[in-house]
């Protein structure tokens, strides 16, 4: 009987290191190392975080929806990491991946933090999404911008963003400030002045045209390719003056109302102040003299409405001598004629003076006739 004790005491005990033995095998993770003869596992059975903990402190965290916090006991992300990371090696996102794609892509983050892929044109669009940036300082910086509204390559600096551009200097005072020479074959220039020149393919017909693009049938200046100039004025006060530099006086206006004033201020002495010269003969055919003569081979009145041949008419009233002799007894000068003081208070009017003196000459004619009429008839 006794035997029959000793043998179940020592099966229990067997049993009991067995059970014990297989505990240790399969669940406990030691330290120092694990051998394992297949697959083995860490974790929990039930709906449970996993935690890890150094100096009784939370330090990493496996939840039981797999998400895992990395200094955050509550991780929203598959990896969540509270704290800086350093990486030694090499990120592959093969997701990101484009066979398509030769050049490089650059790796952004949207507002919300989220990784995004891009190419260059990519990186430039959205840099260039608006005409300025504000720099760490709070200053309004200007983006240059590549555009092709118009089918070219356009450099812009944009239309919402204040830009001083200069060239050849550090301080510009005005959108465009070049220090310096400066060429041009084609120029626009404000919201409705366009400068442009007959260098450039654009324009066909015209060498140099200034026009409002609201009244573009009359432009403010132009010159066609063939010279012709022709310049229009819609404002007010005198569109045209020249002034002198040293007295800042008027020395050539054009008025509003059309009219044309020349000044001259030198000594009357006789000499050319203006000079026209026919390049054919090397010499001068018009000219105008500092003591108010005006020289010319030839002076022709284009329109001469009223002239003195009504004089021939059978119904005009010939004075007769007696009463002329009269007149010029009694004023000194002819009849219908300006007097010298006149002459002196308002000048001459050349058309006019040579109207009056045909007149004269036809009187004078119908006086010989008649006095020719009056000697045949006594010596008869």
């Amino acid at each position: 009987m006794k035997h029959i004790q000793l043998f179940l005491l020592i099966g229990c005990l067997f049993i009991l290191n067995l059970n014990q033995l297989f505990s240790q095998t399969t669940t406990d993770w030691k330290i120092s190392g694990n051998s394992v003869s297949g697959d083995s596992k860490l974790g929990t059975n039930n709906a449970y975080d996993l935690i890890f903990e150094t100096y009784n402190v939370e330090r990493m965290r496996l939840t039981s929806d797999g998400k895992l916090g990395i200094g955050i006991g509550n991780p929203q992300a598959a990896l969540h990491i509270m704290g800086d990371f350093k990486l030694n090696g090499t990120m592959n996102m093969y997701t990101w991946y484009d066979p398509n794609v030769t050049g490089p892509r650059i790796v952004l983050t949207d507002p919300n933090g989220n990784f995004e892929i891009a190419s260059p044109g990519n990186l430039y669009e959205m840099l260039h999404a608006s005409d300025c940036f504000t720099n760490e300082s709070q200053q309004s910086l200007s983006v240059w911008a590549n555009g092709s509204s118009n089918g070219l390559n356009t450099l812009y600096t944009g239309a919402n963003c204040p830009t001083l551009v200069g060239i050849g200097t550090a301080d510009p005072i005005y959108d465009l400030h070049v220090n310096g020479i400066s060429y041009s074959t084609q120029m626009v220039a404000g919201e409705h002045v366009s400068i442009l020149s007959n260098s450039s393919s654009l324009m066909t017909t015209d060498a140099f045209l200034i026009e409002d693009e609201s009244n573009t049938d009359n432009p403010i200046l132009q010159i066609n390719n063939k010279g012709t100039f022709k310049l229009n004025y819609f404002g007010e006060g005198n569109p045209f003056t020249i002034k002198s530099g040293n007295t800042t006086e008027d020395l050539f206006r054009i008025n509003s109302n059309g009219s044309m004033d020349m000044f001259y201020t030198g000594p009357t002495d006789g000499s050319l102040i203006f000079n026209v010269h026919s390049i054919a003969e090397n010499e001068g055919i018009f000219a105008i003299t500092s003591d108010g003569k005006v020289w010319c081979q030839g002076l022709e009145v284009m329109h001469a409405p009223f002239w003195g041949d009504y004089v021939f008419e059978k119904t005009y009233q010939l004075k007769p001598l007696k009463e002329v002799e009269q007149y010029v007894v009694a004023n000194k000068h002819l009849p219908d004629f300006p007097s010298a003081e006149e002459l002196e208070a308002n000048g001459v009017d050349v058309y006019e003076m040579l109207r009056l003196l045909t007149v004269k000459v036809e009187e004078l004619t119908l006086y010989t006739i008649e006095l020719e009429k009056r000697i045949e008839q006594g010596n008869k």
